[in-house]
């Protein structure tokens, strides 16, 4: 994944196959299943209501995103942030390919 990619939190985004759009909260989620594990590009929560349960996390991949309806405040500290995440995700990704 490269991080130039990764659009900023705050970011709106239809999905594919969803009725309501997407607000992006996180990156590089990591969902456990039956000894496997998934990393996903993003997490986010349905807009414009927010976050009203965590257990309604929406975990998606830029794949799935369809169409991008607003972009997030992009400046310095963000990219500064962006690089930091892609050395943990390469991190992650490398540990995964060694196990």
């Amino acid at each position: 994944m490269n991080n130039n990619i990764l659009l900023p939190v705050g970011s709106i985004v239809k999905i594919k196959k969803m009725e309501k759009e997407v607000m992006i909260t996180g990156f590089y989620h990591i969902q456990k299943e039956d000894n496997t594990k998934k990393i996903y590009d993003y997490m986010g929560c349905i807009w414009p209501e927010g976050i009203i349960d965590t257990d309604q996390n929406l975990f998606f991949n830029n794949t799935d995103i369809d169409r991008i309806l607003f972009e997030g405040l992009k400046n310095e500290e963000e990219q500064a942030f962006k690089e930091k995440l892609q050395v943990v995700y390469n991190k992650i990704t490398k540990k995964e390919k060694m196990q």
